[in-house]
């Protein structure tokens, strides 16, 4: 794959104490409900959120249970705070990024779902076009690279986590 233009992406998705941060600044309410893994079942649980995701973590742990637009906000969250334009990867960048990348179960990506890549971007930018009731969640770290998840962009769940990148 080729881009068009040079970026750069986080080695590690957003932090605990990273989104915490953001919320602490703007109130931020990345919700109080998220789809945990409890009792031998998956479902979606009040009072469960990147906050308490159903499972003890430190700040340094990747923030989870935040949907899609829980990481457009944290970017353009962190594009007014440093001057820089921050976004999420297109799910061509994640993957000619992936080994290079460290942890996290799955990260949101810019796109809207497809079935196929058949019409995808050449250029390896985010293909935003056509329904885009679904995103993309795409895994790294121990999951096979080329799965793939079709997502409301408002799902949280206690896997999701996210890295922005930034375009050079």
């Amino acid at each position: 794959m080729t881009t068009a233009k040079p970026f750069a992406a986080g080695k590690l998705a957003v932090t605990v104490d990273q989104f915490a941060a953001f919320v602490e600044e703007t109130r931020y309410d990345a919700g109080s409900v998220c789809n945990t893994y409890e009792d031998g079942k998956f479902e979606d649980r009040q009072g469960r959120s990147w906050r308490n995701p159903g499972f003890a973590q430190t700040g340094s742990d990747f923030a989870k249970c935040l949907n899609w637009n829980d990481a457009k906000a944290y970017a353009a969250w962190l594009s007014r705070k440093t001057g820089k334009t921050y976004r999420l990867l297109s799910e061509a960048e994640l993957e000619y990024a992936a080994a290079r990348l460290v942890g996290g179960s799955f990260d949101w990506v810019e796109d809207c779902y497809h079935d196929s890549h058949v019409g995808a971007p050449a250029d390896g930018a985010a293909w935003v076009s056509g329904d885009c009731k679904e995103r993309v969640m795409k895994s790294v770290g121990g999951a096979r690279l080329a799965w793939r998840v079709s997502t409301r962009a408002d799902y949280r769940s206690h896997y999701d986590s996210f890295r922005v990148a930034r375009t050079m």
